[in-house]
C-alpha cells in the first residue's frame, strides 16, 4: 500500500526526470552556459552567439521555459530570457566538473597503458 508520502516522492522523481529531459540536449546546456542569474539575454544575442537559426533557438527556449528553468521577457519586438532556476545551472556546472575530472583520470590511465606498451 502506497502512502501519500511515497506518492509525493514518486511525483518529485517524475518532475526531476522531466527537468533532466529538458537539459538532455547539448544546445540547451550551451544556452544555460550563456545565462547569468540576474541578467536577461536577448534572443538575438543568443542566435548570434550560438550561430543557429532563430526558429531553432525558439524551440529550445520553449523546452527550457516549460521546465521552469528560464523565464521569457517580452519588451516590444525584443524577447529576452532570464535564468529562473540558478540552482539548475549550478547543478549542470557540478556535473560538467565531475565529467571533466573523470575524463582526465581516464586520459591518465590511457597514458600509463601506452607507456607500459612502449616499454615492452
Amino acid at each position: 500500500m502506497k502512502t501519500s508520502s511515497s506518492h509525493q516522492h514518486s511525483r518529485v522523481y517524475e518532475l526531476q526526470a522531466e527537468l533532466c529531459k529538458a537539459l538532455s540536449h547539448p544546445l540547451r546546456l550551451k544556452i544555460l552556459d550563456l545565462l547569468e542569474a540576474d541578467t536577461a539575454v536577448a534572443n538575438s544575442d543568443l542566435v548570434e552567439s550560438l550561430d543557429i537559426p532563430k526558429a531553432n533557438l525558439s524551440q529550445h527556449i520553449g523546452v527550457l521555459h516549460k521546465a521552469g528553468i528560464i523565464t521569457v521577457e517580452k519588451s516590444g519586438i525584443r524577447n529576452s530570457i532570464r535564468l529562473s532556476a540558478p540552482q539548475v545551472k549550478e547543478a549542470c556546472v557540478i556535473v560538467k566538473k565531475a565529467l571533466l575530472e573523470s575524463l582526465e583520470a581516464q586520459m591518465g590511465e590511457l597514458s600509463q597503458v601506452q607507456s607500459s606498451l612502449k616499454s615492452h
